[in-house]
């Protein structure tokens, strides 16, 4: 998805706290897949709820949005 910028970040000694924290699963193939073999994933967007490492909020085309924790996510996505 479509990174975004932030005005500040916590580095650990594993990277950036929040970044690639969540990741999109392939339920027919298995396994993560990114935007190299979706490409259906680039123009959207996602942003942390509240938490890095929480729920995100994920932007669609269509101008609407949708919660990792919402129950039709999949089928949205």
């Amino acid at each position: 998805m479509i990174g975004g910028t932030v005005d500040s970040a916590v580095i650990e000694p594993l990277g950036m706290v929040g970044d690639r924290t969540w990741a999109v699963r392939d339920m027919e193939i298995g396994g993560i897949r990114g935007a190299k073999r979706i490409g259906g994933l680039m123009p959207l967007a996602a942003h942390y709820e509240a938490e890095p490492g929480g729920p995100v909020r994920i932007d669609l085309p269509d101008g609407t949005s949708v919660s990792s924790t919402d129950a039709d996510v999949d089928t949205r996505l």
